[in-house]
C-alpha cells in the first residue's frame, strides 16, 4: 500500500490520494478490532484493504469531523500499515494498537505545527 497522487473526493477509495489517512471509527469499534471509515465516509469497515484513504488537506480542513477524538481519530495510512497484522485476504488493525496509533498520529500533527502546516480545521 502507497500514497500518491490525490484522487478526488471524500476518502477515495482509490489507492493514490496525497498524505493519505486513515479514519479510525472510535464510536464504532466493538471487540478486537479497529473498524475504519469507508470510502466515502459510506459506513465502516474492518480491513485497510475495503477503507477509505482521506487526504490529509481533506482531514486538516475538517479536523472536528475525521479527528475529534471522540468519535474518530486520523492516522497517516503508513502508520497504520505498519501496525496491521494479515487476516485471511486483508490485514486488520487490533484494538490493543490503538495506543500506539494515537501516540503516533499525535508526533505527526505536532512535526506539521512546528513545520508551519496547519494542524486541524478551525474552531
Amino acid at each position: 500500500m502507497q500514497g500518491g497522487r490525490a484522487q478526488a473526493g471524500k476518502g477515495s477509495d482509490m489507492k493514490h490520494v496525497v498524505d493519505p489517512h486513515y479514519i479510525v471509527s472510535l464510536k464504532h469499534t466493538a471487540g478486537s478490532t479497529l473498524r475504519l471509515w469507508a470510502p466515502q465516509a459510506m459506513g465502516y469497515v474492518d480491513t485497510l484493504e475495503r477503507a477509505g484513504r482521506f487526504a490529509g488537506d481533506e482531514v486538516r480542513e475538517d479536523a472536528r469531523r475525521y479527528n475529534n477524538g471522540l468519535d474518530a481519530l486520523a492516522v497517516p495510512c503508513a502508520l497504520v500499515e505498519a501496525v496491521a497484522a494479515p487476516v485471511g485476504k486483508g490485514h486488520v488493525v487490533r484494538r490493543s494498537r490503538l495506543a500506539a496509533l494515537t501516540n503516533a498520529a499525535a508526533r505527526v500533527a505536532r512535526f506539521h505545527v512546528r513545520a508551519g502546516k496547519p494542524a486541524g480545521g478551525s474552531t
